[in-house]
């Protein structure tokens, strides 16, 4: 799919459920995916299980597609936030990389992803950033986070998903600084291995 070089915005869940959809094309003129001006965050493919690539055009300099991960350089979370490098749409299998500080909402979104690994770096996951994921089961999260929203998991933590971090217990627990550890405190193993197989089932 690709877009006329004079689009600037494309609305989020503009397209939602496209089941058949595998490459879109990023025109240099696209600066804005979700919202914008006030508030710019908001994923427009999610649901798209076959999405895989992102072709971005060599003199578009806001977007990105890196390890399986569409960014957003220079994000406008709200008006009192600095602009932050943020993860718009992961595809299945994808990493998320360093440079990421902010996972946008749904950006995870959809039955195609099973192993998550978020990179040292990422601080923040916004509201529905993982939503409604049936088939997850592994999900990593780095020690650099410092806020979980208590809905960035809506519908996606079940008995069958298991969370990994280099943080410390007390960390997740004592401080609390993500405002969902009470949901997936049961969830949690501190220690493991390099396979993620836990050494202390928590």
């Amino acid at each position: 799919m690709s877009f006329p070089n004079t689009i600037t915005h494309i609305d989020q869940n503009a397209f939602l459920n496209c089941h058949s959809l595998e490459t879109v094309y990023i025109p240099s003129s696209l600066q804005y995916i979700g919202g914008y001006g006030h508030d710019e965050y908001g994923n427009a493919f999610g649901c798209c299980p076959k999405l895989s690539n992102f072709v971005i055009d060599e003199d578009n300099q806001y977007f990105d597609f890196v390890d399986g991960c569409l960014l957003k350089y220079n994000a406008k979370i709200s008006d009192y936030a600095p602009l932050q490098t943020m993860l718009v749409c992961a595809t299945a299998g994808c990493t998320v990389p360093s440079q990421v500080q902010v996972i946008d909402s749904y950006a995870f979104y959809g039955p195609q992803y099973v192993d998550v690994v978020i990179n040292y770096g990422c601080k923040e996951l916004l509201p529905y950033s993982f939503g409604d994921l049936k088939n997850i089961s592994r999900i990593f999260i780095p020690s650099s986070m410092v806020s979980i929203v208590s809905n960035a998991f809506i519908y996606s933590v079940s008995k069958n998903v298991r969370f990994f971090t280099d943080a410390t217990e007390a960390a997740v627990v004592s401080k609390n600084y993500w405002g969902c550890a009470d949901k997936i405190r049961d969830h949690i193993t501190f220690e493991y291995n390099e396979n993620f197989e836990p050494i202390i089932n928590k």
